[in-house]
């Protein structure tokens, strides 16, 4: 028999956020989790999806959902696409186990089947004054569910993208650099 391996650390998206964590109060750790679970419910609003929201929730996600870039991100459009909500992810990564949850997930396919895109989306209630702060917060936790659908998916794009509440935007994420302008 070999030696022994030691334990691998174990390590959550989540938790590379690092020295940009924010605690928050349980009042809007509250909120943050209702909102989370309103966008769960939602598949694809273009196809008749019509979820009915808590009435406290209700002003947030209706003017969420008015916005034409969280629309066109929510709708499937008649395109090939596999939606994943709340779908857990285990990866090796840097020799660490990472563990998480990916909010939203598409798995675009071509025609013949194949994966061509990898969209991750994650629900963002942070209370921020601009996307770079989100960028800046969220980059290690996105880069590391990206690096993980690279690993499955080597030949397709893998795209990050944070909907934020707060700022009732699109934020795309590459890295720690922000593709779409604050508005």
């Amino acid at each position: 028999m070999g030696a022994a391996l030691a334990k691998r650390e174990r390590r959550t998206p989540s938790g590379e956020k690092g020295k940009y964590a924010v605690s928050g109060s349980a009042q809007g750790r509250r909120f943050g989790t209702a909102i989370h679970a309103a966008f769960e419910k939602i598949g694809w609003i273009d196809e008749g999806d019509d979820p009915v929201f808590p009435e406290d929730l209700r002003p947030t996600m209706e003017q969420a959902l008015s916005i034409p870039e969280i629309r066109s991100l929510l709708s499937k459009g008649g395109r090939n696409i596999n939606l994943h909500r709340e779908q857990r992810i285990e990866a090796v990564l840097d020799g660490g186990w990472l563990s998480g949850v990916i909010d939203r997930l598409h798995i675009h396919r071509d025609g013949d089947g194949s994966v061509s895109k990898v969209e991750i989306i994650d629900f963002k209630t942070d209370r921020v004054d601009s996307a770079e702060q989100l960028n800046t917060r969220y980059a290690g936790q996105m880069e590391a569910y990206r690096r993980a659908m690279q690993a499955i998916h080597p030949q397709a794009e893998v795209k990050c993208l944070l909907i934020s509440t707060a700022l009732m935007v699109v934020v795309g994420m590459e890295g720690r650099i922000k593709i779409r302008p604050s508005p």
